[in-house]
């Protein structure tokens, strides 16, 4: 009787401080666990607003789209719209990694290749992505505040938001080099490290098969599997990114020449002076790529991530790091991309970048217990900037919309039967919207200056009807066509008058003999 009277008291007695500690840890779970999904939901209804309508369709996804649409179909990895424009591209394409476009292939055999399908795979790899973020935050000891705050900024990002709603490889880029960095956190605490650490290869070589800028990234990691754990970890590593760069180029060795000639291309329109790569790491100005282009309101990222990585160093030297390959991984990714000089860069950047910034929050919060308010209060002031700019893009997508919409039916209206056009390389591109309503007529889709093979561009001369094309670049051409429209896209008010888009659709009829068409093709190549 008296041993259960005790029994009975115990149970009624107070919990522990341990059992308090342990059950507000396990209530802050549950709340933060019900946060991240509830900032994931809202993403996901997000960009399913934006629709295929914003961003505008862009020029690379129907070149990276009609690429995977004719592998889907059995046509081979080859881009049709580009006939020899791009030297060999309507034969073989080597200049775009093939991961990507295969597995856009494979979803749109299941789904089909419109544009908003096909923008449907980047949604669910973001998705994805920020899932794996949540628990990258976990493996390198993030609380789980500061874990909800990463997803937060990260799903409220416009340049990782534009990269979930496109079609382009960041978004699977990204999604593999986080699921690489998981790997490599459970690689560096568990007492049997090669599965992860071979699990990290796998990941790496899928990243750079996706986008070359994995590269740096992944040898950051094989350098930390070396260190860790010896030749046993870095073959585990290595192996799997030898056998995917020794098919890539089993695959060049089909056609040498031609994968030369592409690659060269691929390396003079990306090209830069050594002034250059310095302003560009300097500036992180590629961070501003769709304001530059667009002229639309973008988040402050350059500066704040250029602070940033070197608040990361200067705490480095004063405290031991949580994860000190981190930091090095987050150093080799921020050069990649800012040397990159592509707007679509930043958005594999961004979920690192904000993960960093947590940590580093969380372990000031750590050592200063009674900064933590402030810290808060810096992370809310930042979501509410990012909030702020989300809301003037999402309010402005129904008038975007209407505009681009009116932009294709217009050109679709003034285009002839079985009308040749060339469009250039500018946004919106109405490629899509136009082959659905008008399948009648025949596209070629342009290349950047110095990728376009000019011998290509003066035979196609006699064949084109029209040109649509940037009005900046249309100085000094207008003898060669007449103009027939002109259109002036502010995208919703977004960008200012001044700014914005300025198209021009050319007749052709006029163009120039064979004589002169060596001399215009430089020009119609600016297009």
């Amino acid at each position: 009787m008296l041993a259960r009277f005790k029994s009975v008291f115990a149970s009624l007695s107070l919990p522990t401080a341990a059992q308090v500690a342990g059950r507000e840890t396990q209530d802050a779970g549950h709340v933060v666990g019900t946060g991240v999904v509830v900032v994931i939901a809202c993403f996901v209804l997000l960009v399913h607003w934006y629709g295929e309508a914003w961003l505008v369709p862009w020029h690379d996804e129907v070149v990276i789209g009609r690429l995977a649409q004719n592998l889907g179909n059995g046509a081979g990895f080859r881009n049709d719209w580009m006939d020899g424009l791009l030297p060999g591209a309507d034969r073989r394409t080597y200049w775009q990694m093939p991961a990507y476009p295969i597995a856009l292939a494979g979803w749109g055999k299941l789904w089909g290749f419109d544009l908003n399908t096909m923008r449907e795979l980047s949604r669910c790899l973001s998705v994805i992505a920020l899932l794996l973020l949540f628990a990258l935050g976990r493996c390198v000891g993030l609380a789980p505040l500061w874990r909800l705050v990463v997803v937060l900024w990260t799903a409220s990002d416009l340049n990782f938001q534009f990269a979930a709603n496109f079609v382009r490889p960041e978004a699977l880029c990204t999604t593999l080099l986080i699921a690489a960095s998981v790997a490599a956190a459970k690689a560096t605490v568990t007492d049997d490290p090669l599965p992860w650490w071979l699990s990290v290869g796998i990941c790496t070589a899928s990243a750079v098969l996706t986008h070359p800028l994995a590269l740096l990234p992944s040898l950051v990691l094989f350098v930390t599997a070396w260190r860790q754990t010896g030749w046993r970890g870095a073959s585990a590593a290595g192996v799997p990114m030898l056998v995917a760069m020794g098919g890539w180029l089993l695959y060049a060795a089909q056609e040498p020449a031609l994968f030369l000639a592409q690659m060269r291309a691929h390396w003079a329109h990306k090209q830069k002076s050594g002034v250059e790569s310095l302003l560009l790491l300097a500036t992180g100005a590629d961070f501003w790529g769709i304001w530059r282009y667009l002229g639309v309101p973008m988040t402050p990222q350059p500066a704040a991530a250029i602070a940033l990585i070197g608040a990361y160093y200067a705490w480095s030297r004063r405290r031991c790091c949580t994860a000190g390959w981190l930091g090095a991984f987050v150093v080799a990714l921020y050069t990649v991309v800012a040397l990159g000089a592509e707007a679509w860069y930043p958005a594999v950047f961004v979920p690192f970048g904000y993960l960093l910034a947590a940590w580093l929050c969380h372990d000031l919060a750590v050592w200063r217990p009674t900064w933590r308010p402030m810290l808060l209060t810096v992370a809310a002031v930042w979501w509410s900037l990012q909030a702020a700019l989300i809301v003037r893009h999402a309010t402005a997508v129904p008038r975007v919309r209407t505009e681009v919409q009116a932009f294709t039916e217009t050109v679709a209206q003034l285009l002839p039967h079985r009308a040749v056009v060339l469009i250039g390389s500018f946004s919106p591109d109405p490629t899509y919207a136009l082959r659905r309503v008008r399948p009648d007529v025949r596209v070629y889709a342009l290349m950047p200056l110095r990728m376009v093979n000019r011998s290509a561009l003066h035979r196609l001369q006699g064949q084109l009807t029209h040109a649509l094309v940037l009005e900046p670049r249309l100085q000094g051409v207008t003898a060669s066509g007449v103009v027939v429209r002109r259109w002036h896209f502010t995208f919703g008010g977004l960008s200012a008058p001044r700014r914005g888009v300025r198209v021009v659709l050319l007749r052709c009829a006029a163009l120039p003999t064979a004589s002169q068409g060596a001399h215009n093709s430089k020009r119609l190549a600016g297009f």
